[in-house]
């Protein structure tokens, strides 16, 4: 069984992980996309320190396969090639 402080320092260790990771500050949102490629971005996004949300909203920073929502409000519309990218080029 797992001590209570062991749970908290591995959840500290993932924050501060998400704190440094080229997507720290990023909050990459999806749409139009099948449910398993928004699994994968969802992954990539929480790996490289992001947080990931299933739609767009006004927080976003980044809309991955969304062209319909056009650029406003300083929103990045990326491809699904830029989050694979980034995850080969994390390093």
């Amino acid at each position: 069984m797992r001590s209570s402080s062991a749970s908290t320092a591995v959840t500290e260790s993932r924050a501060e992980s998400r704190a440094i990771g080229p997507f720290s500050g990023l909050i990459i949102c999806v749409t139009g996309l099948s449910k398993e490629a928004r699994m994968q971005v969802m992954k990539a996004t929480e790996k490289l320190g992001g947080t990931y949300s299933p739609q767009l909203h006004p927080h976003c920073t980044h809309l991955v396969h969304a062209l319909k929502h056009g650029s406003k409000n300083g929103l990045s519309i990326v491809t699904l090639g830029w989050i694979v990218d980034s995850v080969k080029n994390k390093g």
